[in-house]
């Protein structure tokens, strides 16, 4: 910082008190909140010295002369078990990688903790109208330019990239003014329902949540998803979970879809600047909305927002779709298992009943909670 132009170093804790860490496609920021004692010893490995963090200033200037833990710091969570005979190295999984946000210095020590989003959150867009010929894929594209650009005169070594879903999205003209990147990826969350989440250091940015051509379906003689697998290394994995086995509990509720009744609030919000701007250079924006209602009225009515639909026909066939959907057979709700195999959301889990078969099926992860600690 401009207040310590010299502040470098490493902590490594071997443990910490606890931890908890969600991970979700539907909130744009992953978080956490960790713990740990005060009572513990810091040696520096340049010169040896020891830091007793019982006697020491956390957030002032301590032992050191500098901070010991700052807003903006960056920090990794390792976690895993045992050893991996092999290598005698601990089998670890980096569970989250983000910075320091908050730093609550009582006992025992807590930090509140954000992924890349929380850069974003630091970094102003620049103030553009994006015109009716940039898809949503361009727009994405630039904001990445516009951070990694932002990375280097902040001599932040990061460099952001983008997991392209391989689409092409055209929202319309596109007005960015006095908002930061996270403010403009959150209108496309809100006004548009096009998630963005952090992998590391790769930005997703789409209205696909889970991308089909991940992975490989078989089906057996009923039409029913028998077996699926990943179509390459880079894909989100396929895990094994079997309720005698490696399913601590659950709280996941079977439905069938022929005991589903759904009705679709559908609409569509069609975004115009005038031609003509206004005296300080800014456009106005005219709405116009399109709203039809498909299914049954007397079912579990939902709300559906369509991005792209510009007549009342696409409107209508975009919802009838979604109904299917909805109508959905198998369960929802969640479960509890171990650290390992490591689960995020975009994943498969195919779950395995041994004593009720019925109950097997293959379901798309939504969102993680991880707890560790001691």
């Amino acid at each position: 910082t401009s207040k310590y132009p010299s502040r470098s170093g490493e902590i490594i804790m071997p443990w910490l008190t606890e931890a908890e860490i969600n991970h979700s496609w539907k909130n744009l920021t992953d978080t956490c909140k960790l713990k740990f004692p005060k009572k513990v010893t810091i040696q520096d490995v340049q010169n040896s010295k020891v830091y007793d963090l019982s006697k020491q200033f956390i957030i002032a200037p301590g032992g050191s002369n500098q901070p010991f833990l700052m807003r903006g710091d960056l920090i990794t969570i390792q976690s895993g078990y045992d050893f991996n005979k092999k290598t005698n190295l601990p089998n670890f999984d980096t569970i989250f990688i983000g910075y320091i946000t908050q730093v609550q210095t009582k006992q025992p020590i807590e930090l509140i903790c954000e992924d890349n989003m929380y850069r974003f959150k630091q970094i102003k867009a620049k103030d553009t109208v994006y015109k009716d010929s940039m898809t949503f894929e361009g727009i994405i594209k630039d904001l990445i330019a516009q951070a990694n650009a932002a990375n280097v005169k902040d001599k932040v070594n990061i460099t952001f990239d983008y997991a392209t879903p391989g689409t092409q999205t055209n929202i319309g003209r596109f007005l960015v003014k006095n908002q930061s990147i996270a403010q403009v990826l959150d209108v496309f969350r809100q006004g548009y329902r096009i998630n963005s989440w952090f992998r590391e250091n790769t930005l997703h940015s789409s209205a696909l949540a889970y991308l089909p051509q991940n992975f490989s379906f078989t089906t057996d003689s009923n039409g029913k998803i028998s077996g699926v697998t990943t179509t390459n290394e880079q894909s989100p994995n396929v895990h094994n979970f079997v309720f005698q086995g490696n399913i601590i509990s659950d709280d996941l509720q079977y439905t069938r879809a022929d005991d589903v009744r759904i009705g679709i609030k559908a609409y569509s919000v069609q975004k115009e600047l005038q031609s003509k701007p206004n005296k300080d250079g800014t456009f106005k924006t005219s709405h116009s909305r399109l709203e039809e209602f498909v299914g049954d009225k007397e079912g579990e009515i939902r709300t559906y927002f369509s991005p792209g639909a510009k007549t009342k026909a696409e409107l209508i066939a975009e919802a009838t779709a979604r109904i299917d959907r909805f109508k959905y057979e198998g369960f929802r709700g969640s479960f509890t298992t171990f650290l390992q195999p490591q689960v995020k959301h975009g994943d498969i889990v195919n779950l395995v009943d041994l004593i009720i078969p019925d109950r097997n099926g293959s379901y798309f992860v939504k969102s993680v909670t991880t707890s560790v600690g001691m």
